[in-house]
């Protein structure tokens, strides 16, 4: 079992490549990798990331704009690399069923550039999804439930772990596929269940959920980028498929009255509207905490505070334009995690 120093003699100076570096887990990961010592090359075309989600980390990384669904040639840095983290995509499935084409180019064509650029035999971690599994058909859900959603976001990611399977028995890749389930934290925005419940609750003072009944497993950045860091950093689950998540249940309604309690005590409506999705998730996470002893540190109440101080400053941030200092920009938008 990897400890933190083993970890880290593993990652000093190993060259290291993040795709979707600049959004939302994408930077939370290359700060861990920073961090561990490893030398990181963070890849983005700032389409939906931010530059400034990476400022405390812009003197320790090289910084590569590319586009992957783009027509410009594949970066040096992904052919150099010993290790790629491939989190760049579509990952709002909500964008993804509006544009079904673009979800395709970013996250099937632009997979293939992705790992077509790297070099034979490198360490490559992609970043599926737990929405590719569906409704479950049991809980918790394994590796080896079925992957029957058929929304465009599933679907292009499905395709994307085919495409990798099949780079990696033609040039000894040794890839492993990683399906993640709900992360939330600091930098996540957009129309994902957290911030929109924290913002809610800033804006209006109170909270209006559309179903209480669905649960969702909810792992902290913190801990999701640790738990990568931790996959990639021996070949114990190359050539798997590894879930990532806490565990653990929680229902809309019991995420938003946390959310309400630690903004003051909010009142909470349920707008009981039908619910959309899968009704219910839960990971088993076995198989990841048996292979790199990794577990989840920070629990639902901890992180949910955490991210709520995050957005607070950003209001206040908002409420100061003329004051100087860093501002973390609030467009940044997930590397895949929902």
């Amino acid at each position: 079992m990897p400890v933190a120093a083993e970890t880290n003699k593993l990652w000093t100076r190993r060259r290291a490549v993040v795709t979707g570096a600049a959004g939302f887990l994408g930077s939370h990961l290359v700060e861990a990798l920073v961090a561990e010592g490893a030398r990181v090359a963070a890849v983005d075309n700032l389409s939906a990331g931010t530059a400034a989600n990476l400022e405390a980390v812009r003197d320790d990384i090289d910084w590569v704009e590319w586009d992957i669904a783009g027509d410009s040639p594949a970066p040096a840095a992904l052919g150099e690399a010993e290790v790629v983290f491939h989190l760049a995509a579509l990952a709002n499935p909500a964008a993804c069923r509006q544009d079904p084409r673009r979800a395709w180019r970013v996250n099937v064509e632009g997979t293939r550039r992705v790992l077509e650029a790297c070099r034979v035999g490198s360490r490559v971690v992609f970043l599926s999804g737990a929405l590719t599994y569906g409704e479950p058909l049991a809980l918790p859900m394994d590796e080896l439930h079925p992957q029957q959603a058929r929304d465009p976001y599933s679907l292009t990611k499905i395709a994307g772990e085919s495409l990798g399977w099949l780079e990696a028995a033609a040039r000894g890749l040794r890839l492993t596929v990683v399906r993640n389930f709900s992360t939330y934290g600091p930098r996540q925005v957009g129309d994902y269940v957290v911030p929109s419940l924290i913002r809610q609750g800033l804006d209006t003072g109170r909270l209006r959920v559309r179903n209480r009944q669905p649960t969702r497993d909810f792992t902290y950045v913190a801990d999701t980028a640790a738990a990568l860091v931790e996959v990639a950093a021996g070949d114990a689950l190359s050539g798997e498929v590894v879930n990532l998540g806490s565990g653990a249940e929680t229902s809309i309604g019991e995420l938003a009255d946390q959310v309400a309690a630690l903004l003051g005590g909010l009142p909470v409506e349920d707008l009981r509207e039908p619910v959309t999705g899968s009704l219910r998730q839960r990971c088993r996470n076995s198989k990841l905490c048996q292979a790199t002893g990794w577990r989840p540190r920070v629990n639902l109440h901890d992180g949910l505070a955490r991210t709520i101080a995050w957005h607070e400053r950003q209001a206040a941030l908002a409420a100061a334009p003329a004051a100087k200092g860093f501002r973390e920009s609030p467009t940044a938008t997930t590397g895949g995690a929902r």
